[in-house]
């Protein structure tokens, strides 16, 4: 999907929806104001595509994964889950995208009211900015940060706080662990301080990192839960005894309180039978998570069938990703793969996780079993994003046939099967992309499918896109591909008017390779190209130097024709095919160019004759 359609796209979703918190305003307008104010700062249009995207995840419920089986581009997608978490207030989004997800943030927050930011955001802008100029903090400045974590001043505070992670001190961890006390939660308001609270664990985390084992073994034995769960997590990465038996005796303490032991009874002991208690437990929600953690982490093998269960476990995704995680530490990536198999074939599951980590293990096995959840369930777009993933040109006539039987309430799905069967195989749907072609919603993936099928209406509909001006990548390559003189025209056409000199350059060399497949159209194509515009002139001067002789009667008379032209790039490139060519008639047409005005043409004819390259062609 081209970035000037997902505003189009976006507005056909949010069709008549309203502005949460404010009842009166449309959402598509209020993204289009968003966007308006973005383009005002950047000229990117991914940015201001991001802006469109970032509302169908914020508000509609989107998932990245959907947006990418909708056609969305990649960078738009990553800008736009980037910029959901960031004005969310949640950390961990990919690098390549932050500078776009603060720039819609900031853009967001600006258009909401123009709310002035609070203190913690007026420190986090701080922290962005000092880190991009001068890095990690020194440990002077560390110093000084520590210092801020007792200030009375709340931007003060967050600065320090939001710059220690980034220093990676263990000097740091005292203070942070004072600091997490003084956050306690009251029991009138269990919640307040939950954001200060956050950020002292993030970078208390951080600060472990850097710290000795003995200091990770003192605070693992803190009297604070939070707190012996961050010295616990790094204790995991540590090759050592005493690490091992610490994390050990976290992992049973916290059993024995999802098992309700009190602590006088005796501690639980790791084997089979307190992974069957833990598995019996009556829980749900997230102490059903904190479990499939927990069996995770002790590793026995019997645990194996209920974290399958939970992989394939219907509306919990969350469960459903601590599944994974524990299946892949009890058993490793081979037990993983023999899960994600049971749950496809599994039709009362949920495939959307086992497909996910299917196209990531590149599980060819995992095709049929894919290609039935198609079939048998709601068509999730993670299932065909994996077998997208997979390139299982085998599912797809199932594909086909669930595109043939979606009614009047699945029409969503219609641009994502399109897009799929377009990417896997289009030619057994070239009948449904031909009527998508006709409505504007799927014109453009259909085109891009269409140029991949080799039936005479779809190779009309891509000519006439691209002499209307369509030039795309996606258009020209397929065409360029096959070597057919049908295509030469249009190509030549592309090489004449496009501007993009990537796409320029694949339909010159789809020209070259049909022209060697047909010689006996070379002398009206290079006539064309020749008295056209300079980027066909140009082409035509590096296509003479390239075919051989058989394939045309009189190659240096259009060249000798380049090599007066008034453009100097068409005269260096004629000097360069005439060495190329390298007969005693095409060194005569070169030498004068040797004096020519221009530096560059001058450079390319004398860097060409000297050292002397062998003869191309024979001599006459």
């Amino acid at each position: 999907m081209r970035t000037s359609r997902i505003r189009a796209f976006v507005h056909r979703q949010l069709d008549g929806r309203l502005l949460p918190r404010d009842g009166r305003a449309l959402l598509a307008d209020h993204l289009d104001e968003v966007a308006a104010a973005v383009a005002a700062r950047t000229e990117d249009p991914v940015t201001v595509a991001a802006v469109h995207a970032y509302g169908l995840i914020h508000h509609d419920g989107w998932t990245p994964e959907r947006l990418a089986a909708s056609g969305f581009p990649e960078a738009v997608v990553s800008a736009a889950a980037a910029a959901h978490r960031h004005v969310g207030g949640r950390r961990r989004f990919p690098a390549a995208a932050a500078r776009r997800a603060h720039l819609i943030d900031a853009c967001v927050r600006a258009v909401s009211g123009g709310v002035p930011p609070t203190p913690q955001q007026r420190a986090g802008d701080r922290v962005r900015t000092d880190l991009a100029r001068d890095g990690a903090p020194a440990p002077a400045t560390v110093a000084e940060l520590i210092g801020d974590l007792d200030s009375a001043d709340p931007e003060t505070w967050w600065y320090a706080v939001g710059m220690l992670p980034h220093a990676r001190s263990a000097a740091a961890v005292e203070p942070l662990i004072a600091a997490w006390e003084r956050l306690r939660p009251t029991a009138d308001d269990p919640r307040s301080g939950y954001a200060e609270r956050s950020s002292v664990k993030y970078a208390l985390r951080a600060s472990l990192a850097a710290a000795d084992l003995d200091v990770l073994l003192r605070v693992a034995d803190h009297p604070d839960a939070a707190v012996r769960c961050a010295a616990t997590h790094t204790l995991r990465g540590v090759d050592d005894e005493r690490a091992r038996a610490a994390v050990l005796r976290h992992d049973l303490a916290f059993a024995g309180k999802l098992l309700g032991l009190a602590a006088t009874d005796p501690e639980p002991v790791p084997g089979a039978d307190l992974t069957a208690r833990l598995v019996g437990l009556p829980v749900d929600g997230r102490a059903r998570h904190e479990v499939l953690d927990v069996l995770g982490r002790l590793g026995h093998p019997s645990c194996l069938p209920a974290l399958t269960a939970a992989l394939g476990r219907r509306g919990d995704g969350h469960g459903q990703v601590r599944a994974e995680r524990a299946i892949e530490a009890v058993g490793g990536t081979e037990a993983l793969r023999r899960a994600v198999l049971d749950v496809l074939e599994d039709p009362h599951a949920d495939p959307t996780n086992a497909a996910q980590v299917a196209a990531r293990l590149r599980m060819a096995e995992a095709v049929p079993g894919l290609t039935a959840a198609v079939r048998g369930g709601p068509c999730r777009p993670a299932v065909l994003s994996a077998l997208v993933a997979l390139r299982a040109r085998s599912a797809v006539p199932v594909l086909v046939e669930v595109l043939d039987g979606l009614d009047a309430r699945q029409t969503w799905l219609r641009t994502p099967l399109l897009d799929t069967i377009g990417r896997l195989d289009p030619q057994p749907a070239v009948e449904h992309f031909l009527t998508a072609a006709r409505r504007p919603g799927t014109h453009r993936t259909a085109l891009d499918a269409l140029a991949r099928c080799h039936d005479p209406r779809a190779t009309a509909l891509v000519t006439t896109a691209l002499l209307s001006g369509d030039s795309r990548m996606a258009l020209v390559r397929p065409l360029a591909e096959r070597a057919d003189p049908e295509t030469l025209d249009v190509l030549a056409h592309v090489v004449a008017t496009t501007p993009d000199r990537r796409i320029r350059q694949v339909a010159t060399r789809g020209i070259l390779r049909t022209l060697r497949a047909a010689p006996d159209r070379a002398d009206s194509t290079l006539s064309s190209l020749a008295f056209s515009s300079v980027q066909a002139r140009i082409t035509a001067a590096w296509l003479e130097g390239r075919l051989g002789p058989q394939n045309q009667r009189d190659p240096l008379r259009r060249l000798a024709e380049a090599s007066r032209s008034a453009d100097q790039r068409v005269r260096a490139q004629a000097a360069r095919s005439l060495v190329r060519i390298g007969t005693p008639g095409a060194l005569d047409l070169v030498r004068p160019l040797c004096q020519d005005p221009s530096r560059h043409v001058r450079a390319c004819a004398v860097g060409h004759l000297a050292p002397a390259r062998p003869n191309r062609w024979p001599a006459a």
